[in-house]
């Protein structure tokens, strides 16, 4: 194999990996978008809550108490 056969086979691996991370990148800044959208909410039912170790007790997630 070439030198440049071997660099272009290294370079095409890492462009293939780079764009799999700007991928997940895009996904992961959707859910923290997401999650900043629902912050508000969860925080409000658990500051408004006099007990709040209802929610360490109770099944399902925080948001069905809203």
């Amino acid at each position: 194999m070439t030198m440049f056969r071997f660099a272009a086979e290294i370079f095409r691996d890492l462009h293939d990996e780079l764009m799999a991370i700007g991928g997940r990148d895009r996904d992961l800044m959707a859910r923290v978008q997401q999650l900043e959208t629902e912050l508000p909410a969860v925080e409000k039912a658990l500051l408004s809550e006099p007990n709040q170790l209802r929610f360490a007790y109770s099944a399902g997630d925080a948001l069905s108490l809203i």
